[in-house]
């Protein structure tokens, strides 16, 4: 699969995964593990770029715990308005 081709795959897969848990919350390594189906795995250093662009666009926001861990979830959504993005601090 064309890099181009995997990346719009991995991207597809995280969407359609956030529709059908939309509370779904996990880090990294949880996301490669747990959030994509089997035929398209990756790794967490792979979906690192993917999860930063996911929360640019508003789609994921992130927060990292007192243990240094960082976590990923769908931002909750203003009543009829699309999620913000996330703004680093």
């Amino acid at each position: 699969m064309a890099a181009d081709d995997r990346h719009l795959a991995l991207r597809r897969a995280l969407l359609r995964y956030l529709r059908a848990n939309p509370q779904a919350c996990d880090t990294a390594d949880g996301i490669a593990r747990w959030w994509l189906p089997p035929a398209l795995q990756a790794s967490a250093q792979e979906l690192q770029p993917l999860l930063e662009r996911l929360c640019r666009s508003g789609h994921l926001q992130w927060f990292d715990t007192g243990d240094g861990r960082r976590f990923y979830r769908r931002p909750p959504a203003a009543a009829g308005r699309p999620p913000r993005p996330h703004r680093d601090p």
